[in-house]
């Protein structure tokens, strides 16, 4: 619908969505007293509306690109913020590998998805499990950036790991790793202002 948006539209949107049973303020590093002050001159209807639950469509979607390299996704439906596997997910995204933790490091060593590209090819490539949870829904896979003539490969060992750690291939020390690594990615997000508001 790009192209299609009117300021009424927009505003329409705004109004019955930007409501006081919608929202939550939160300041960081702000005196109380004045954050109240500021929300209080804001213009919020009242209300809540009621959010239509995410609903996970499987499909495929391709776009061709001039260039040597391709980009791939494999995901499935992952787990909500508030789902009660939020966090034995978050873990298993870590013991499937994020990427180097170390600056211009390789994850080959410390990561099965980083192993798994590494078999599919000996050109350069970059590969990462996703984790994203959203309010209502989440995705759960990996993405792939390899040479287009070894993508192939890569996504069929990818694919091929992912299904041994189904099977029972995760073992106590993955886990315990990928625990110490969460609590520390952890640590270093709240570090950051931004990040904690």
């Amino acid at each position: 619908r790009i192209g299609s948006h009117t300021p009424e539209v927009l505003s329409q949107f705004v109004q019955n969505n930007y409501t006081a049973g919608n929202m939550a303020v939160v300041g960081l590093g702000v005196e109380h007293d004045s954050l109240v002050a500021k929300v209080k001159k804001m213009a919020v209807g009242a209300g809540a509306s009621q959010p239509q639950e995410a609903k996970y469509y499987g499909g495929e979607f391709r776009l061709d690109l001039p260039g040597p390299l391709t980009h791939a996704a494999i995901v499935t439906q992952g787990v909500g913020l508030g789902s009660s596997e939020l966090l034995a997910v978050g873990v298993l995204q870590r013991v499937m590998g994020t990427g180097s933790y170390v600056k211009y490091g390789s994850n080959v060593s410390s990561s099965k998805v980083g192993r798994a590209a590494a078999n599919g090819t000996k050109a350069p490539y970059a590969a990462t499990c996703i984790n994203a949870s959203y309010s209502d829904n989440g995705l759960f896979g990996f993405q792939v950036v390899a040479q287009a003539s070894d993508v192939g490969e890569v996504l069929k060992s990818l694919v091929a790991t992912f299904s041994e750690a189904t099977k029972g291939g995760i073992t106590d020390a993955d886990v315990q790793r990928a625990k110490n690594q969460m609590r520390a990615a952890v640590a270093m997000v709240l570090e950051r202002g931004s990040s904690l508001l």
